[in-house]
């Protein structure tokens, strides 16, 4: 066996061990495969790596760390360490074979006759094992086969066993009552053979211990744990032969007795079999050097190979993995759209990227690289193509949504403005037009039919372009009337808060009769000037006649008339600018302000309009952004803030200006709000909220105004400044 390294070739490792361990053994590795260890050791003054993968070992490096493919080398060198590693040491050899020498021994130990022993010379052709020979053999086994003429007529076969059993007929026949040999034959038969096959194959299994080594333990151990069972089956037939007397104790009426009782000890052939089981164990890596250096050099090429499909795999995943990550966030981008826009050629490409990526990471995996090249290019191409056409596709479906939103903002124009009964059917034309179109305008549609339905929402902005214009022109006629209104109400706010302070319900009360009061002042302060004028005239010119009289009155009463109307039309404008203004006025008034308050009105709400109002909510409060925006949910008139703290009465402790969602199964218009109280009522039903266009058009800037559509087929649209 090779001696272990002295302390000079240990020198020698520890030189070398750095170059073995710099290897990189990595590349020599399947996906998902580990090195479970590795171990140098030197062999002939040479030192060795031999890798473990999965605990199993596989090949063997040389000093500089390259595999080695020489099979001679490498089953010489293996079975050099694997010997000194697991190879039995003497002494445990040795314990087996004692196992073995007292199992066999046994067979003659006299068990029952204590004492008396046979001489082993007296037995014609029988030779004494050299482990007995030191040892005094009782009358057992050897003894029975004597009392049997065993030795003057052996009995191998059949034949041989007839005229052994017909001269124990002639010699025994009283004391065994034999008349006839068939009466003993197949008792002769069993003893004798089983006798004989015991000691052929302890002598077999002897020579198995005395020939092993290295090379042929595995088979010798394998042949000697082979013989066990059958060892007990003979030694089973000769302790249970008739021909022995009953044992201490039993009665046995078929007993012949002419042979001593016999009972081999089995314990020792079970001590031999687990040490055997031990060895066979710890030698599991021992073998023929030859046969083992050819498995593992077959192990190495394939290794070889697998580092070069990995040298290979990795140049093209260094192309492949951008691509991949491309056609996969291409794909992604893709399904996206999909779930918006019904396209055939999108779906196409998009499924057959995730095949080629598929195939390619398949192929990679597999070592297939003869269709890797063209699968990647057939990506390249394809995901190309899918990133040209999914910019256009979203643009179909965005500008279907904006012209759905230029839509919207005209109609809500309208719908907040004062229109005279022509313009006012019209408006409800177009939004009866314009919900038709909503209700068409769902998810995964093809391009062509997004495409007219933007042309539908075009119409409708187009249709509605004069009535946008002429309200807008009538807004910027009226704008510095309503402008000196509202400060005219602001004025009598500030005057009735600082003579008695006022929460803000009072002060929504105050901005319903304020209008009124003030043009009834106005009113009586005209109809006074004018009275005090014709009474004044008439009392300088006492001789007036009749005729100048009625005059007179006749202007009287025009001018009060005349005062009347101014009344009435300061009444409307103050009106307009404090509990009833339009929406330009309250974005005007939003425009200045760095925070908002919304205000969503859920009592007495089902659960599902409930959240379409919130959701809503702060999709408002998105489009209102850089404000502050705070959300409040009313119920049972107390405020629930997004922290889940619950303020007082809602309406008095919230900031203005305030936007409040309110739930009605008819919708009404807006109500806006600026002077007396800053206010922004929407109300409407679940479907209404879901929608939640308004949000969009508070997040238009105050000074947009319509410009002028080039037409309703091209792709211009007007600027609402909606982003």
């Amino acid at each position: 066996m090779p001696m272990r390294p002295t302390t000079s070739v240990l020198i020698v490792l520890l030189l070398l061990l750095p170059a073995a361990f710099s290897a990189d053994i990595t590349k020599y590795l399947e996906p998902g495969e580990n090195i479970t260890s590795q171990d140098t050791f030197v062999v002939d003054a040479v030192a060795y790596t031999l890798v473990y993968i999965d605990d199993e070992p596989v090949f063997l490096l040389d000093g500089s760390g390259e595999i080695i493919t020489n099979p001679d080398i490498v089953g010489r060198v293996v079975n050099a360490y694997f010997t000194e590693l697991y190879y039995p040491t003497d002494a445990e050899i040795e314990a087996l074979r004692t196992d073995f020498e007292d199992y066999d021994f046994s067979r003659n130990d006299g068990d029952y006759f204590p004492g008396y022993r046979v001489d082993p010379t007296v037995f014609p052709g029988y030779v004494v094992p050299y482990y007995m020979v030191d040892r005094e053999m009782g009358y057992e086994e050897e003894g029975c086969r004597m009392a049997m003429y065993l030795h003057q007529f052996p009995c191998t076969n059949e034949t041989d066993c007839s005229t052994t059993a017909l001269f124990m007929c002639n010699e025994l026949g009283d004391a065994i009552g034999c008349s006839n040999l068939e009466d003993i034959l197949p008792d002769v038969m069993d003893f004798s053979l089983s006798s004989n096959d015991l000691t052929d194959k302890m002598n077999t299994i002897f020579n198995l211990l005395d020939r092993m080594d290295s090379r042929n333990i595995r088979t010798s151990l394998n042949d000697m744990k082979a013989y066990i069972p059958e060892i007990k089956e003979d030694e089973e037939k000769i302790e249970d032969s008739r021909f022995q007397m009953p044992r201490s104790g039993e009665k046995c009426p078929e007993c012949l007795g002419i042979c001593p009782p016999m009972k081999i000890d089995s314990a020792h052939l079970d001590n031999a079999n687990a040490k055997i089981d031990a060895m066979l164990e710890k030698t599991e890596l021992l073998g023929d050097y030859e046969s083992l250096g050819l498995t593992m050099v077959a192990a190495a090429n394939t290794r070889i190979f697998i580092a070069e499909s990995n040298a290979a795999r990795e140049y093209y995943n260094s192309i492949y993995r951008p691509l991949r990550e491309r056609g996969q966030a291409t794909v992604a981008d893709a399904r996206a759209l999909l779930l918006v826009v019904s396209n055939i050629s999108v779906n196409m490409d998009a499924n057959r990227i995730d095949a080629l990526i598929a195939k390619t990471d398949a192929d990679l995996a597999a070592g297939n690289f003869s269709q890797v090249n063209a699968s990647m290019d057939e990506l390249r191409a394809k995901t190309n193509r899918l990133a040209e056409a999914i910019p256009g596709q979203w643009g179909i479906y965005n500008s279907t949504e904006d012209a759905r939103a230029e839509a919207s903002l005209s109609l809500f124009i309208l719908e907040t403005s004062n229109l005279n009964d022509e313009q006012a059917a019209l408006a409800s034309t177009l939004s009866a037009r314009k919900k038709n179109l909503d209700r068409s305008f769902v998810e995964g549609l093809s391009p062509e039919r997004y495409l007219e339905i933007r042309g539908g929402y075009m119409n409708i902005t187009a249709a509605a372009e004069p009535i946008v214009q002429s309200v807008y022109s009538g807004n910027t006629y009226l704008s510095p009337l309503r402008a000196a209104a509202r400060s005219t109400n602001e004025g009598v706010e500030s005057l009735v808060v600082a003579v008695q302070p006022m929460d803000r319900v009072e002060k929504g009360n105050l901005s319903e009769f304020a209008p009124l009061m003030l043009s009834a002042l106005s009113f009586f302060s005209l109809g006074s000037l004018l009275t005090f004028a014709f009474l004044f005239f008439f009392a300088r010119s006492a001789k007036a006649s009749r005729v100048a009289m009625f005059v007179g009155f006749i202007f009287l009463g025009l001018g009060l008339l005349v005062a009347g109307g101014v009344s009435a039309g300061a009444y409307f404008t103050l009106k307009g600018s404090s509990s009833d203004a339009d929406f330009t006025e309250y974005r005007t008034s939003l425009a200045d302000s760095s925070h908002v308050s919304i205000l969503v009105e859920t009592e007495g709400v089902s659960a599902g309009a409930a959240e379409a109002m919130k959701a809503c909510a702060q999709t408002m409060a998105a489009e209102l952004s850089p404000r502050q925006v705070n959300v409040y949910d009313k119920t049972d008139g107390d405020c629930i803030t997004s922290q889940n703290t619950t303020l007082g009465e809602c309406y008095n402790s919230i900031e203005e200006p305030i936007i409040t969602l309110r739930y009605s199964a008819l919708q009404t218009r807006p109500e806006f709000s600026v002077v007396f109280v800053d206010n922004a009522i929407f109300t409407g039903d679940e479907e209404y909220f879901e929608a939640c266009e308004v949000a969009q058009m508070l997040a238009v800037p105050v000074d947009a105004a319509p410009e002028a559509a080039a037409g309703n087929e091209t792709n211009e649209t007007w600027n609402w400044g909606i982003e």
